[in-house]
């Protein structure tokens, strides 16, 4: 199942649901000298074909590319292709 973001709107009704405000409002319970109080130290995003290339990267170093379970991962490059077939 491919990762589908939810839309500005989608997320504030969704919020709207549970009657919260906003997000930040979902930690309103947790009392502020435990929370961390700065922003995570993180990479920036990918977008889902850079990251499946950084994933195929990653494989392509493993010694152990044939793999005993019979498993097959299509490589990024011919993704497009396997969905524009199921269109």
């Amino acid at each position: 199942m491919r990762y589908i973001p939810n839309s500005p709107d989608e997320r504030s009704e969704m919020l709207r649901q549970i009657g919260v405000a906003s997000i930040e409002n979902l930690f309103d319970s947790i009392p502020e000298d435990l929370r961390l109080g700065r922003d995570l130290k993180v990479p920036a995003a990918l977008s889902e074909l850079e990251l499946l290339a950084k994933f195929e990267q990653t494989a392509a170093r493993n010694p152990a590319r044939d793999r005993s379970d019979g498993l097959q991962v299509a490589p990024a490059s011919r993704l497009g292709e396997r969905e524009a077939g199921a269109a």
